[in-house]
């Protein structure tokens, strides 16, 4: 049987969505956290993989470790593994959380920002993870320049917490080619909150960004990934919907809007459309925010203004 993995990061637990009309629950990223857990517990992962930031620095005390306890302590009566580096934002906040004589299945790599290699197993198969924690807020260096690691037969999976390509980064800056240069199948990346990769690569270079989509800059599908490990040359991976808040941009020609009920029905039809398009992954979806964009050659838009301003407020857009 293959090894089932979840992985995310960058969830900043003690954060909310930002420009809703309505406080609602599911818009605080603990909310989200909580359904990640209970998709791993629920689904009957083996482990969970967490890249970094898991607890937004501003609100680490108050908001954010009650619920981290609280999902720590269903993930271990499931019996799921839970492997987990510090990012920028929760270097110094995981090891006052994660006591690792009350959470056995629980285990920080590279704590004190050395690389660390574990292996695992799980169905009779076994995966190797290699990681590396940020020691403090900020890093200047490449941490991979410090990495030493044997190949293997078995299947390594690679986290770390980074900014790729960009020498200036104060955040642990790393060079692709020194990602792929290292006997890694496949590196699971956090800090960058759009879900992102490197196409064409092998290894699999990938951040899956937050599972919860924080503002109107985070736009698209937000999830976890699901990685499936059948063998070292056989990893599938896939993302998994999860975000109940999803930010969209929509373009719309308002040359022909010669009155309030064209414009009203030209913003309900680009909205429908891209629901359509998009419903699958919208199924778990509960706000969907548009940022609308209108163009064109408009005699009035004085009056434009005017009319938007009103289908605003019917239909709750912001």
């Amino acid at each position: 049987m293959p090894v089932k993995i979840l992985a995310t990061g960058d969830i900043h637990i003690g954060k909310k969505s930002s420009g809703l009309p309505a406080e609602t629950e599911e818009i605080a990223t603990k909310h989200t956290w909580m359904r990640l857990v209970d998709l791993a517990i629920n689904n009957q992962f083996d482990a969970l993989l967490l890249t970094g930031d898991i607890v937004d620095r501003d609100n680490r005390y108050f908001e954010a470790i009650g619920p981290l306890q609280t999902g720590f302590n269903k993930l271990k009566t499931a019996e799921i593994a839970v492997f987990i580096i510090a990012g920028n934002h929760d270097f110094d906040v995981l090891k006052q959380v994660v006591n690792t004589s009350e959470y056995d299945n629980i285990h920080v790599l590279g704590a004190k920002g050395n690389w660390e290699v574990k292996s695992f197993t799980a169905n009779e198969e076994e995966v190797r993870f290699v990681g590396w924690s940020f020691p403090k807020r900020y890093m200047h260096t490449d941490p991979l320049e410090q990495l030493e690691i044997n190949g293997s037969d078995l299947p390594t999976i690679g986290l770390l917490h980074a900014e790729l390509d960009t020498p200036d980064s104060r955040y642990a800056p790393v060079k692709t080619e020194n990602l792929l240069s290292h006997p890694v199948d496949a590196w699971i990346l956090g800090h960058i909150h759009k879900p992102s990769a490197i196409p064409e690569h092998r290894p699999f270079v990938l951040y899956p960004g937050s599972p919860h989509a924080l503002s109107a800059k985070e736009q698209g599908k937000h999830g976890p990934l699901q990685i499936t490990v059948e063998s070292k040359n056989d990893i599938r991976i896939e993302q998994i919907p999860l975000s109940p808040v999803r930010y969209e941009t929509l373009s719309i020609d308002i040359s022909n809007a010669r009155d309030e009920e064209i414009l009203r029905k030209l913003v309900m039809d680009n909205i429908n459309r891209c629901k359509e398009q998009n419903k699958t992954e919208l199924a778990e979806v509960r706000h969907l925010v548009f940022d609308i964009i209108l163009y064109g050659e408009h005699p009035a838009s004085n009056d434009i203004e005017k009319w938007m301003a009103t289908i605003r407020d019917d239909f709750y857009l912001v």
